[in-house]
């Protein structure tokens, strides 16, 4: 009887350390997430974007769509541009200039900007907007 009073004392102490261990892991989380908001965030809902990430990671693809309106995708730093012109290319679209952060790309006489910003330091985000007409 006292032997399994002594196990019930241990167990209920293994189970309160747990769960506080667990509300210091969660508390923490929550904390490095409020405090970095803004970048994890700034695409709206982080969870495409960070799929698109792991499939850059792990399947070893030059580029990943990751929102369809806007349409918008996700590549490494690396030669980024030029994978970038080369993935257009095999979509019909021709390399017109380049002006600061976009680049304009022309088809069947529509017109393209693209636009191009870090997400951070090893990966950079393209939106295409939608056709204009020349």
């Amino acid at each position: 009887m006292i032997e399994s009073k002594k196990q019930k004392i241990v167990k209920s102490k293994k189970v309160r350390n747990l769960v506080i261990v667990t509300i210091i892991f969660l508390l923490t989380i929550g904390v490095l997430v409020g405090i970095n908001s803004d970048a994890i965030f700034q695409e709206g809902n982080p969870v495409p974007l960070f799929l698109s990430i792991v499939k850059l990671n792990f399947i070893n693809e030059e580029i990943v769509q990751f929102s369809e309106q806007p349409e918008k995708y996700v590549m490494k730093i690396d030669n980024n541009e030029e994978i970038f012109k080369k993935y257009m290319r095999e979509k019909g679209w021709v390399y017109q200039d380049k002006l600061g952060a976009g680049l304009i790309f022309e088809k069947n006489k529509e017109k393209i900007t693209i636009t191009s910003r870090m997400y951070s330091k090893e990966y950079i985000i393209y939106s295409i907007p939608s056709v204009q007409t020349q």
